[in-house]
């Protein structure tokens, strides 16, 4: 390849560069103002996006080159900072593990309505409260899918973290 053909090829190289971090950066922007308490950063120098959670006691970092690696690290995150032993928090966590089982041992079915709140309290055997937070929890890793008016149905697998 002569000189020539490399400068001309460079720009093209560069701009897509550019672009693909333009976009990394956007998704790192709405991520981080659909997830309360982290802050997400896109580096282009590295090629992956990192996670700082600002609301644990603990420092936890995640990096990540993918969205969807980062997106199923912080649901882990969230869900294993519900230790047990603090009251409310254990049932959340323990509804949004046993229901998360069920979606991935195929119990519940892709394109399945989830019960009510007030009817999987019980078969969960924590508070309707509960169960709303661990199904908001669950919607937004990606098990789960709000339809407004209708119900929250079970997401293809190809959509879980």
């Amino acid at each position: 390849m002569t000189r020539a053909a490399a400068r001309t090829r460079r720009p093209s190289q560069a701009s897509g560069s550019a672009g693909r971090n333009q976009r990394a950066e956007a998704v790192a922007t709405s991520l981080q103002s659909a997830y309360g308490g982290w802050v997400i950063i896109w580096s282009p120098w590295r090629q992956a996006f990192t996670a700082f959670c600002a609301i644990s006691t603990e420092r936890v970092i995640i990096d990540e080159a993918s969205v969807s690696g980062l997106l199923r690290r912080i649901g882990e995150v969230e869900l294993a900072a519900r230790t047990p032993g603090r009251g409310a928090d254990d049932a959340v966590r323990r509804a949004a593990e046993t229901m998360r089982d069920r979606i991935v041992g195929g119990d519940w079915p892709p394109g399945r309505k989830i019960l009510s709140c007030d009817e999987l309290a019980p078969i969960l055997r924590v508070d309707r409260r509960a169960v709303h937070q661990a199904l908001s929890h669950l919607e937004r890793i990606g098990y789960l899918r709000t339809v407004p008016g209708k119900g929250i149905y079970v997401r293809r697998p190809a959509d879980w973290p």
